[in-house]
């Protein structure tokens, strides 16, 4: 459920999960993949349970997930992150559209020289320069797009009803025993967990 989700504080490795047979049955584990690929000797983190571990981070995942209290600060925090994310935003903005006005203009000026007899530049002379503007043009449209999107993102509507909701969501999801749906669950909501 965490192969590489979970990371060792002591040398900053992925923890990845393992499988063993013995006379009690299978049983599943985390190691701190230092010790799995240089030894004991270069970390010393411990060797985790990992049905203890996921059964704890599930349950506290849980609490705080059905929680109206934690939910409302969730949404305040995600708010408070997306204004700040904005505003900065915001100012890359006239950078970039100056940046793809400075490119069309060296487009231009390329052509009309093109154009110009007296140059003696042909569109051979040219071509490479133009392909690589071209693409410095794309990519900066599309930063400038996905900038837009970014920008036009809105905060969430904070409201009883839309908490209760999420309430009613979180525990439903909790409630499922799959473990093909909890595994998507978890790695969509966790970016990382620090063991120490």
């Amino acid at each position: 459920l965490f192969s590489g989700l979970m990371e060792c504080v002591l040398c900053g490795a992925s923890f990845v999960g393992y499988a063993a047979h013995g006379s009690g049955g299978r049983y599943r584990y985390y190691r701190c993949n230092t010790q799995v690929s240089k030894g004991a000797e270069a970390c010393t983190q411990r060797t985790l349970n990992a049905d203890d571990v996921e059964r704890v981070f599930l349950e506290k995942l849980k609490t705080r997930l059905t929680s109206e209290h934690a939910l409302t600060d969730m949404v305040r925090g995600h708010n408070e992150a997306l204004k700040e994310a904005q505003a900065q935003r915001g100012k890359q903005l006239p950078a970039l559209e100056r940046e793809i006005v400075t490119i069309e203009r060296k487009q231009r000026r390329l052509f009309e020289a093109i154009e110009d007899a007296e140059t003696g530049l042909s569109k051979r002379d040219v071509a490479p320069r133009l392909r690589e503007l071209a693409d410095l043009k794309a990519q900066k449209e599309l930063e400038h797009d996905e900038l837009k999107t970014q920008l036009a993102a809105k905060p969430i509507k904070l409201s009883k009803q839309t908490i209760e909701e999420w309430v009613e969501f979180f525990e439903a999801l909790f409630a499922d025993e799959s473990a093909l749906a909890r595994k998507a669950f978890v790695q969509s909501l966790v970016v990382s967990v620090k063991i120490d």
